[in-house]
């Protein structure tokens, strides 16, 4: 099998390790980091995505059309896009990524001790990439929720052969990289100056079944009404755009219009084993929540498809903390692509390609729109150029030398690099690879292109 070694052509647009040129790495962090995983003390990563604010008080046009296009791809959905969706949607992103690296799959997700069960390996065994059909999601729909991208060391205790390459990619390139933080800011958008603050804790602990005391109607009305949403129906029991967006509190008067029954509202409740969904009801003085300023696409329009067998996975518990933007799986598979790719950049490209096609099925799933998508991979970006950078620049931005022991975190690095690169050397064979850096320095001629002989059963 032939496989193009993409290092030679990748220039300075890439992370390109191993005596690479500097203006190939990071020159610089990223616009507004750190990032922070948790509600305190917070985030400034948001800053990073200031237009999308804007956007959300500016001209309609944009983000009318970006939901729009959501109805457009979910209602011409195939059954090949609905089996990706609904895989991209259930197994753990890290791990969904992988088989960007094409014929090294097997190879990586053994050296790595991955495991699509979540299960660590007892010691070294061959691996294949799992994919499952729609046949077994629907006997059980959380296959691969917990799959595994790779260990340190096996269960009997001994070091994986990518050890230094997992370890690289979790604490490093993954460091500080969840989209909570942004999520919670733009799904509660105030502008500047919030009433209340995004990531106060009463947003979260709000649930619609068991903790629907936690949030009030004046906890939520300084929320940003978008411009956008006045282009799509209103659900007849929110009567207006703003108590759509900020929810409200029912009165008599709501109740008696209703010939005396509680009022139900789209996507609010929950589901049983069974997958049956059982709407949350609201009496005279409840809080109804609405569906916050960042809204998933299912929740701005009806005609939006989800896939049945995602339907029972949405959270109807709580809108306002399940922001659409940034895409949280898009930017995890982003950071696993960038992670593996500065490792193995022969595969750099179709590890990004992978990456993309996981936005794309979030779209395809009607969880996230295109800019949704778009953002997951700019946080993706910013964080791993900036941990990367980090790793491999002192405080005065002055490259390190990666190959003194030294300089221990860009050691690491190094380490990570030449561990993986040696790794699928071996496993390959010895006339099967070519290093990065070597490939750099003197690129074959086609005729010289070396064959991979390595052999895998990668699926999807």
């Amino acid at each position: 099998m032939r496989v193009p070694l993409k290092a030679a052509l990748l220039g300075a647009t890439v992370l390109l390790p191993a005596r690479a040129d500097a203006q190939a790495l990071p020159a610089g962090p990223a616009p507004g980091f750190p990032n922070s995983t948790s509600v305190s003390p917070g985030t400034v990563l948001d800053r990073l995505f200031d237009s999308y604010g804007r956007l959300l008080t500016g001209d309609p046009a944009v983000l009318t059309q970006n939901y729009q296009t959501v109805v457009s791809m979910t209602q011409a959905r195939t059954a090949d896009q609905t089996l990706a969706a609904v895989r991209d949607d259930r197994t753990a992103q890290p791990y969904s990524v992988l088989n960007g690296l094409g014929p090294l799959t097997g190879l990586y997700l053994t050296g790595a001790g991955a495991s699509f069960g979540g299960t660590t390996p007892a010691r070294l065994t061959p691996t294949t990439y799992a994919a499952p059909t729609l046949s077994e999601y629907a006997a059980d729909i959380g296959l691969g929720t917990g799959a595994s991208a790779g260990t340190t060391t096996f269960g009997n205790g001994t070091a994986t052969p990518l050890a230094a390459a997992v370890s690289f990619i979790n604490n490093v390139v993954r460091a500080n990289g969840s989209t909570e933080p942004a999520k919670r800011i733009f799904e509660r958008y105030q502008g500047a100056t919030p009433a209340v603050g995004p990531l106060d804790p009463r947003y979260g602990n709000y649930n619609a079944i068991t903790n629907r005391t936690a949030l009030r109607a004046s906890d939520t009305a300084s929320l940003v009404v978008p411009a956008y949403l006045s282009s799509f129906p209103v659900p007849a029991v929110y009567g207006t755009t703003a108590a759509w967006v900020r929810g409200f509190t029912v009165t008599r008067a709501m109740i008696d219009a209703n010939g005396g029954r509680p009022l139900t509202a789209p996507n609010v409740g929950s589901f049983d084993a069974a997958g049956t969904f059982t709407a949350a009801t609201f009496g005279v003085g409840d809080y109804l929540p609405g569906v916050g300023t960042a809204p998933r696409p299912y929740r701005v329009s009806t005609s939006v498809s989800v896939p049945t067998l995602l339907q029972p996975v949405i959270n109807g518990t709580n809108p306002y903390a399940d922001g659409a933007f940034p895409s949280g799986h898009t930017n995890s598979g982003t950071l696993q692509a960038l992670g593996v790719g500065f490792l193995v950049p022969q595969q750099f490209q179709e590890l990004l390609a992978r990456a993309a096609d996981l936005g794309n099925d979030r779209i395809l799933a009607g969880m996230h729109s295109p800019l949704d998508v778009m953002g997951g991979r700019m946080e993706a970006t910013a964080i791993a150029a900036t941990n990367i950078y980090a790793a491999l620049y002192d405080a005065s931005g002055n490259r390190l030398d990666w190959t003194n022991p030294a300089n221990a975190a860009a050691y690491a690095v190094y380490e990570a690099y030449r561990q993986t690169q040696s790794y699928l050397a071996a496993s390959c064979g010895p006339r099967a690879w070519a290093p990065a850096w070597r490939l750099r320095r003197a690129p074959p001629t086609p005729s010289a292109t070396p064959r991979r002989t390595g052999r895998t059963t990668a699926r999807g």
